[in-house]
């Protein structure tokens, strides 16, 4: 599955999630491509800790409804069997 955006310029682009072995860490992790970028979960996940503190918040800021919309994250079963994801 892939989500399509466009850029300030009009550029589409994708991202999509993919499952792959992280030699690593030992265990299967994901990878998210923004375009031709690939980046590992941690670091996407570096990313959004980054622009959630950055800086101070605004009236309106987006940021305020991302920190609500994870709030209102539920767990349920995955779509794997014996596996959980998060749902809206």
């Amino acid at each position: 599955m892939s989500v399509t955006f466009k850029d300030n310029l009009g550029k589409e682009f994708q991202i999509k999630t993919f499952p792959r072995y992280d030699e690593e860490v030992g265990k299967v992790d994901c990878t998210i491509f923004i375009g031709d970028l690939e980046i590992s979960a941690k670091d996407f996940v570096e990313i959004v800790s980054y622009f959630m503190t950055n800086e101070d918040l605004e009236a309106g800021d987006v940021r305020i409804g991302l920190k609500e919309w994870i709030s209102n994250l539920d767990i349920a079963d995955g779509f794997n069997k014996g596996r959980k994801r998060f749902i809206p």
